[in-house]
């Protein structure tokens, strides 16, 4: 079994340490809160899709200051394999979707502030613009509530998370995956400026789906990117 210094995830270091300072850039998260992984190759010898291993950025360290060497290998026991630091809080919710998803090869968890929001009303975010049907593939939509750091929320988000590309974590953020960690966080991205965009057409009483029609046909191009049926 390797150890956390082992050098064949080097890509893989690379590209979650890049996304985890851009979601801090984007505003997305704030201080040390928020996390992300990317699954770990499953040519490995000793990975497991049933226990799914992932390399994840640690608990209470800064994004700033942040660098490859405190980037957390996670075995597929959630089981951090040396280093100094200790894995984000969140590795159960990581390891979940994981297992549950074998498409996904990143999860990103932000704070960001109008996703936030919609977690905290409880409201879905639904399909107002045609990017949210063909990359989320339809609304997203909310999880029961799980304390932090525990299954139930990890069970939670994995049943909002359903086959779509994002939820939201009711009284707490927002999830979303990818085929990579730039592709979590264009997701991220995406899911917060639809929401700001719900809210500020909620203000003006001007919420209008797309049309069924359109929302199906978008829905299709997402279930060909993905395979999946939503």
């Amino acid at each position: 079994m390797p150890d956390q210094s082992d050098s064949q995830w080097d890509t893989q270091r690379e590209e979650l340490l890049e996304a985890a300072k851009l979601m801090l850039s984007r505003g997305l998260v704030t201080g040390t809160a928020g996390n992300v992984s990317v699954r770990l190759s499953e040519s490995s010898d000793w990975a497991d899709p049933e226990k799914p291993a992932f390399l994840v950025t640690p608990g209470s360290v800064s994004y700033e200051t942040m660098t490859r060497e405190d980037l957390v290998v996670v075995n597929g026991e959630i089981e951090p394999l040396g280093g100094e630091q200790i894995p984000s809080t969140e590795s159960l919710l990581h390891h979940a979707i994981y297992r549950a998803r074998p498409d996904v090869e990143s999860v990103m968890h932000s704070h960001s502030l109008f996703a936030t929001v919609a977690a905290v009303t409880g409201r879905p975010i639904p399909p107002i613009v045609d990017e949210l049907a063909i990359y989320v593939g339809g609304s997203v939509d909310v999880a029961d509530y799980g304390e932090p750091a525990t299954d139930e929320l990890a069970e939670a988000g994995v049943a909002a998370l359903g086959q779509k590309g994002a939820c939201l974590l009711r009284h707490h953020g927002m999830c979303a995956v990818g085929t990579s960690a730039a592709r979590a966080l264009e997701i991220c991205t995406l899911v917060e400026r639809v929401a700001q965009i719900y809210f500020y057409a909620a203000l003006a009483d001007e919420i209008h789906l797309l049309p069924a029609d359109v929302i199906e046909r978008e829905r299709a191009i997402y279930r060909l990117r993905s395979g999946f049926e939503v």
